[in-house]
């Protein structure tokens, strides 16, 4: 017999959840049957990484996300393109290498 179960998130409501429930949910989105790289899931991943994440430093008197990991790659796409809210956009090139580095031709 085989079965085919949908796992349905409310991002929104991940701060009212159970911790077993949340780890459950962390579990099962390591495992959604999507592409590499699909922009949903992440974002679902992350979501419930970072709800995690708090829980645990809930008393701890630190900020959480002055630095990411995505921080310097994110840096290093800006260099040649900008998202326009659907995908990223080229920027020209002689532009990006002048206001980056300073220097012109």
């Amino acid at each position: 017999m085989k079965k085919t179960f949908t796992f349905e998130l409310d991002t929104a409501r991940l701060p009212t959840i159970s911790d077993e429930y949340l780890a459950a949910c962390w579990y099962t989105a390591q495992f959604v049957p999507v592409e590499h790289g699909d922009r949903d899931a992440g974002e679902a991943v992350r979501a419930i990484g970072v709800e995690i994440i708090r829980r645990w430093m809930r008393n701890q008197p630190v900020p959480m996300f002055n630095v990411q990991t995505e921080d310097h790659l994110l840096k290093q796409i800006r260099r040649f393109a900008r998202w326009n809210g659907a995908e990223w956009v080229a920027i020209d090139a002689s532009s990006s290498t002048t206001s980056v580095q300073g220097t012109g031709a």
